[in-house]
């Protein structure tokens, strides 16, 4: 069903489950893809203002229709680039496109390479380098980034240094630091 709605460019209706919430969502389909041992649709919400697609794991959708209205190609006639639009939407959350800038141990730079393939590095000294990357949102890019420990440091944007920190302090909380 969901192919034959990006096929024919309709628009489908489904419930979502997430995080313990159904929500019900009406959305133009424009791929299927797959990531970390899971399908997901990429899709735009109908009738929000959000521009970029969110993704929509599959095993999540129930009550799945695909409804009479279509929903036209952008003016240009462009396709949906999937393959290129998912290394921006790291680990699949989506979001507005941010510039980020880290500074990492040196030895961590082919990690970096592997969770950004577009990535690049702007300045180095003997001990840690300094790279930039584009993404979509911060949730997927802020679990990579805690996970990397004390390995990595946000240098910019500034307001996601402040997320950060404000994640550390709740972990200093809850390990009762």
């Amino acid at each position: 069903m969901i192919f034959q709605a990006i096929l024919q460019k309709k628009c489908l209706s489904f419930n979502y489950q997430k995080d313990g919430t159904k929500t019900e969502r009406i959305v133009q389909p424009l791929s299927v893809v797959f990531h970390d041992h899971a399908f997901y649709v990429a899709a735009k919400l109908v009738n929000k203002n959000k521009q970029n697609p969110i993704y929509f794991r599959i095993d999540r959708i129930t009550d799945l229709n695909v409804l009479k209205q279509s929903f036209p190609t952008n003016e240009k006639h462009e396709y949906f680039q999937a393959g290129a639009y998912k290394n921006l939407a790291f680990n699949m959350f989506t979001g507005d496109e941010i510039i980020v800038k880290i500074k990492t141990v040196k030895w961590l730079e082919e990690y970096v390479y592997r969770a950004f393939a577009h990535a690049k590095k702007v300045a180095e000294n003997e001990t840690s380098i300094i790279m930039e990357m584009k993404v979509f949102g911060t949730e997927g890019i802020l679990f990579w980034i805690l996970a990397q420990q004390e390995r990595v440091e946000v240098l910019e944007p500034l307001f996601l240094r402040e997320k950060i920190k404000e994640k550390i302090i709740k972990l200093a909380k809850l390990y009762e630091i």
